[in-house]
């Protein structure tokens, strides 16, 4: 969800619309594919528990910086020389792993928050985030 709607932010940022052209769509759904391969074989949705903060976000942007490489060398690779087609992706790539960063940040300061609630000894509940 991060990336459709980053990649829509940053088309309405460079171009002023949100009229995107098929060869946009094909970039964005490129780089959903690349983002599945990258991240479904990534720790970062294993247990955090016991690691840093930072070196969490830090092992979450270099795989950013590689789907976003990956795409960076498709785009080289099929010889695209529209500046604002990679002015575009450049624009993307800000907004979308600052939102990332962002979102993963929230996720664990409100886990760190659910961890110390008060429980009470008769009804105990566990607290379950979902981060996508």
């Amino acid at each position: 969800m991060i990336l459709i709607c980053s990649a829509l932010a940053a088309y309405k940022l460079q171009f002023g619309d949100l009229q995107l052209s098929v060869n946009y769509w094909r970039l964005i759904a490129i780089t959903m594919l690349l983002s599945l391969l990258v991240l479904g074989t990534s720790a970062l949705y294993s247990s955090w528990r016991g690691r840093s903060l930072l070196a969490e976000l830090a092992q979450l942007l270099f795989k950013w910086l590689l789907i976003f490489g990956a795409l960076f060398a498709y785009v080289a690779a099929i010889q695209v020389t529209d500046t604002q087609a990679m002015l575009w992706v450049q624009k993307w790539f800000w907004l979308s792993a600052g939102a990332v960063l962002l979102s993963r940040l929230l996720v664990r300061s409100a886990a760190a928050w659910a961890r110390h609630l008060p429980a009470n000894e008769s009804r105990h509940e566990q607290v379950c985030l979902l981060h996508i």
